[in-house]
């Protein structure tokens, strides 16, 4: 059966026994997540204060087409799937003829791009479309729907003053996008038919000005909002605000994120006009300088899990780890305690999906871990 994770600490390692017997080994590693602000999104595995890059991407080293390439001059969010895609938003630099771009982590390839004037978030939503926030910008300041089939055309779209961030609630169905004032709440509208709409239910004024970042917390209902000055949470149950208890009174918060396992937070503000070459944490505290960086937001990864299942008619069981767990690699060993742990060297089955699938034999005492390794 596939081990539990720890709640709390910092831990990427979960083991899996075949056999007889089965125990937990978790290891002490670090913490892997997307940053973005300039013309590059980067994954980076962070060890107490030590960086590791394990991914870049740039329009100009993808798939895109060369035109696109000006439109994400700089990025402004980097949203992880569990499926290995990452969706990329983009203010298109000093023109503000940005973009948005789902780009497979595995291969950095895009799968869809389409312009959107001043984008600064986007979200998936059910059939394989994406929800897209434009900012302040001729033919900005609206909320789009684009099907992910057809790149670069738009489904729908609705006025959305200054906005700068969208998230799909799947429990309640419900879209929620951030403005410069308020957060507002849509239904998916005649969404099995080719003209998709999004249907105004509720709205709910700031407690401040200038909407800026709103990012979903782990495991709750809430959502975390910033805006000019502060920093809040907006439950989505009551539908009420409150000061974040630790972010509250800070300003110029560009971006938010609780990391799905551990709990901390890591977060961005704006120093140097909209930058910063800081990365900030709490719960533990610390701050990480990258020099050279023009950081807007920080989104954490969810670490990897290896599960579990056996293999009809047949005398074996499948691992399978999703195929974005970048900077892993999988490992056996026949005992636990001491053990000389081997990388297992495959094959591996990429077309099943967004995972990998190794097979080995029931009757045989192993124990199989996802484990860090660095480029």
């Amino acid at each position: 059966m596939p081990s539990e994770p720890l709640t709390r600490g910092v831990i990427f390692s979960w083991t899996i026994c075949v056999g007889l017997a089965c125990q937990l080994l978790a290891g002490a590693r670090g913490q892997d997540l997307f940053t973005c602000g300039w013309d590059e999104v980067r994954a980076l595995r962070i060890v107490g204060t030590n960086i590791t890059v394990l991914w870049k991407w740039t329009a100009s080293n993808s798939n895109l087409p060369e035109w696109t390439w000006p439109l994400f001059a700089t990025t402004d969010d980097c949203k992880p799937y569990g499926d290995g895609r990452v969706v990329i938003t983009s203010s298109g630099g000093d023109s503000m003829n940005g973009g948005v771009a789902v780009v497979q982590v595995q291969t950095t390839q895009a799968v869809f791009y389409a312009r959107a004037a001043n984008a600064h978030s986007a979200d998936l939503l059910p059939r394989d479309r994406i929800a897209v926030a434009l900012s302040y910008q001729t033919n900005g300041n609206r909320l789009v729907v684009f099907d992910l089939s057809q790149p670069d055309t738009e489904l729908f779209s609705t006025e959305l003053r200054g906005g700068h961030g969208v998230v799909w609630d799947d429990q309640r169905q419900l879209l929620w996008a951030l403005a410069d004032y308020e957060i507002r709440a849509y239904l998916l509208v005649n969404w099995d038919t080719s003209n998709p709409q999004l249907q105004l239910v509720s709205r709910y004024a700031l407690p401040g000005i200038g909407g800026h970042d709103m990012y979903p917390v782990p495991h709750s209902a809430e959502l975390v909002v910033t805006t000019g000055s502060n920093c809040w949470l907006f439950d989505r149950d009551t539908r009420t605000f409150q000061k974040h208890p630790l972010l509250g009174d800070i300003s110029s918060v560009k971006g938010v994120s609780v990391h799905p396992v551990t709990g901390q937070i890591v977060y961005v503000r704006g120093e140097t006009q909209w930058w910063s070459d800081r990365l900030y944490f709490l719960e533990p505290a610390k701050v990480i300088t990258l020099p050279g960086q023009r950081l807007y937001k920080a989104r954490w990864i969810q670490p990897p899990q290896l599960t579990i299942e056996h293999a009809h008619g047949s005398n074996a069981v499948v691992l399978q780890w999703p195929l974005q767990s970048l900077g892993f690699e999988l490992q056996g060993a026949n005992v636990i305690q001491n053990g000389q742990w081997e990388t297992v060297p495959g094959p591996f089955d990429y077309q099943s999906g967004n995972w990998h699938y190794v097979f080995a034999p029931q009757t045989d005492m192993r124990f199989f871990r996802l484990w860090p390794v660095l480029p």
